[in-house]
């Protein structure tokens, strides 16, 4: 799955040149960690990237598309966080999939802040894998 991430305020400025943190769960829906592991990969498994955004507030993440967490209604998801220098990081609670069936009406009633949630769409492309394109939307820290 490739993941095309956009960041911008409300007005539609680009967030470039920050760092994203984004993680999400295996097909299985969980966060394998091995033994002796530190850091990321102690809490989140080998599921992790960091990215800078480019002049246009992007980033692209190549990975799979994540399992539901076995055991709870929560839609398979990615995380993000946004991490501005000199600012405290703002937590994406997470990226969903609309064609997910845990993505009901009730659902989609309560994610209301483009900040907390982004229910996208994955599309097929040219080469058979699939894409997500979403744009995120918030003030950046000190404006």
């Amino acid at each position: 799955m490739r993941m095309v991430l956009r960041f911008a305020d409300k007005q539609g400025t680009q967030h470039a040149g920050f760092s994203v943190y984004a993680y999400h769960p295996n097909a299985q829906g969980e966060h394998p960690v091995g033994a002796g592991e530190s850091g990321c990969d102690r809490w989140h498994g080998a599921l992790h990237a960091f990215a800078r955004t480019e002049a246009k507030g992007t980033i692209v993440l190549e990975t799979i598309r994540p399992g539901p967490h076995p055991g709870r209604t929560d839609p398979e998801h990615v995380h993000a966080v946004v991490q501005f220098r000199g600012a405290r990081d703002i937590y994406l609670n997470a990226l969903v999939f609309d064609d997910d069936p845990r993505v009901t009406p009730a659902f989609r009633g309560s994610e209301r802040d483009a900040r907390t949630t982004g229910i996208t769409r994955a599309q097929r492309v040219s080469t058979g894998t699939c894409q997500v394109q979403q744009t995120f939307r918030f003030a950046r820290p000190g404006s």
